[in-house]
Protein backbone atom coordinates (compact mmCIF):
# COMPACT_ATOMS: atom_id res chain seq x y z
CA UNK A 1 0.00 0.00 0.00
CA UNK A 2 2.72 2.35 0.75
CA UNK A 3 4.65 1.73 -1.79
CA UNK A 4 1.93 2.12 -4.05
CA UNK A 5 1.23 5.86 -2.72
CA UNK A 6 4.46 6.46 -3.29
CA UNK A 7 4.08 5.33 -7.14
CA UNK A 8 0.83 7.54 -7.31
CA UNK A 9 2.79 10.76 -5.75
CA UNK A 10 5.11 10.57 -8.54
CA UNK A 11 3.31 10.33 -11.08
CA UNK A 12 1.32 13.36 -10.37
CA UNK A 13 4.87 15.05 -9.97
CA UNK A 14 4.84 13.91 -13.06
CA UNK A 15 2.01 15.32 -14.67
CA UNK A 16 2.62 18.88 -12.71
CA UNK A 17 0.04 18.15 -10.25
CA UNK A 18 -0.14 19.40 -6.66
CA UNK A 19 -2.47 18.30 -3.41
CA UNK A 20 -4.27 21.38 -3.04
CA UNK A 21 -3.35 21.11 0.82
CA UNK A 22 0.64 21.21 -0.86
CA UNK A 23 0.18 24.32 -2.67
CA UNK A 24 2.07 26.06 -0.63
CA UNK A 25 4.66 24.37 -0.29
CA UNK A 26 5.45 25.23 -4.66
CA UNK A 27 3.79 28.47 -4.47
CA UNK A 28 3.54 31.20 -1.83
CA UNK A 29 0.43 32.52 -3.58
CA UNK A 30 -2.59 32.06 -2.97
CA UNK A 31 -2.84 30.52 0.14
CA UNK A 32 -4.80 27.21 0.39
CA UNK A 33 -7.25 28.45 2.74
CA UNK A 34 -8.21 30.80 -0.50
CA UNK A 35 -7.87 28.10 -2.91
CA UNK A 36 -10.58 26.10 -0.81
CA UNK A 37 -12.94 29.66 -1.29
CA UNK A 38 -11.95 29.34 -5.39
CA UNK A 39 -12.60 25.83 -5.11
CA UNK A 40 -16.13 25.47 -3.39
CA UNK A 41 -16.86 28.19 -6.58
CA UNK A 42 -15.02 25.76 -9.03
CA UNK A 43 -18.14 25.72 -11.34
CA UNK A 44 -19.40 29.17 -11.70
CA UNK A 45 -15.80 30.33 -11.81
CA UNK A 46 -14.23 28.09 -14.08
CA UNK A 47 -11.65 26.10 -11.79
CA UNK A 48 -13.32 23.02 -12.20
CA UNK A 49 -11.05 22.77 -15.62
CA UNK A 50 -7.76 23.08 -13.09
CA UNK A 51 -8.61 20.14 -10.57
CA UNK A 52 -7.52 16.40 -10.93
CA UNK A 53 -8.98 14.23 -8.82
CA UNK A 54 -6.93 10.88 -8.14
CA UNK A 55 -7.42 8.65 -5.47
CA UNK A 56 -9.72 10.39 -3.46
CA UNK A 57 -7.39 13.28 -3.23
CA UNK A 58 -7.89 17.14 -5.16
CA UNK A 59 -5.40 17.80 -6.98
CA UNK A 60 -4.31 21.11 -9.05
CA UNK A 61 -3.02 21.03 -12.44
CA UNK A 62 0.01 23.75 -12.87
CA UNK A 63 -0.07 24.25 -15.93
CA UNK A 64 -4.18 24.30 -15.91
CA UNK A 65 -4.34 26.67 -12.93
CA UNK A 66 -1.58 29.32 -14.65
CA UNK A 67 -3.75 29.57 -17.95
CA UNK A 68 -7.04 29.79 -15.47
CA UNK A 69 -5.06 32.60 -13.94
CA UNK A 70 -4.04 34.62 -17.44
CA UNK A 71 -7.86 33.55 -18.68
CA UNK A 72 -9.61 35.27 -15.71
CA UNK A 73 -7.37 37.59 -13.67
CA UNK A 74 -6.74 41.12 -15.55
CA UNK A 75 -4.27 43.80 -14.33
CA UNK A 76 -5.50 46.70 -13.64
CA UNK A 77 -3.25 49.89 -14.53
Amino acid sequence: MQKETENNNLQAENYGLIPVSKWNEFHPYPTVKSLRQIIFRRNKNGFDKVLRKVGGRLYICEKDYFAWVDSNCRLAV
